[in-house]
């Protein structure tokens, strides 16, 4: 009797011993665990989601501005000749060129070049040839001494502005007034503007009130 609980007494001593050696193992171990993984909690918490990322990069853009390639192109094509106007981004209008300024549009890529002079004005002289020999084509819609405001003259523009291959094209008189004038006819033959609406576009395009008359009376 005495003996069998001593030996109870004994399995009770070694079952406490045991718990009291490893619970500190256990506790150890859990504060193991709970370290280990701070490193990747802290790496959540500061990654970026791909949301973040889009608004970071929309961020950069903004602050960088706008992508130069995205501007390039109309005022690269600016060539400072009389009045000039530069419209559809590739059609540059105005007045007589001087030839620095044609080997400039020569240089910036410009194909045709259209005059409205008659070969009899002054400064006319030698145009052709000068434009042809820097590799560029020369057409001539004669608008001189007070004629030439015709429909047929109209749509000869509109079929050299209507072909891609053309571009970019100048288009000059002595001033740019009856380069806005023959605009005026094409957007109302061509374009099928009302003639108020074409005198409009005329205007926009260099013609001064002077030509307006003879402008409107060929609208017909």
């Amino acid at each position: 009797m005495v003996q069998a609980l001593k030996r109870s007494m004994m399995r009770i001593t070694l079952t406490v011993c045991s718990l009291c050696f490893l619970l500190p193992l256990a506790c150890s171990d859990s504060n193991a665990a709970g370290t280990a993984e701070s490193p990747d909690n802290q790496a959540d918490s500061t990654a970026m989601t791909p949301a973040g990322e889009e608004h970071a990069e929309e961020g950069a853009k903004e602050k960088g501005g706008e992508n130069p390639a995205s501007t390039a192109g109309a005022s690269d094509l600016e060539v400072e000749i009389i009045n000039s106007i530069l419209i559809d981004d590739s059609v540059l209008l105005g007045g007589q060129p001087s030839e620095a300024h044609f080997a400039e549009a020569a240089d910036k890529g410009y194909q045709v070049i259209i005059t409205l002079r008659g070969e009899s004005e002054a400064g006319t002289s030698g145009e052709k040839a000068m434009v042809e020999e820097l590799d560029m084509r020369f057409v001539q819609i004669p608008m001189a001494n007070g004629g030439g405001y015709t429909e047929e003259n109209a749509r000869a523009l509109a079929a050299i502005l209507d072909d891609p291959a053309n571009h970019p094209v100048m288009v000059h008189c002595g001033s740019g007034n009856r380069v806005g004038g023959l605009f005026a006819l094409k957007a109302y033959f061509v374009d099928g503007l009302d003639p108020d609406a074409a005198l409009e576009q005329g205007r926009q395009r260099g013609m001064k009130n002077q030509l307006e008359g003879r402008v409107r009376a060929a609208m017909k």
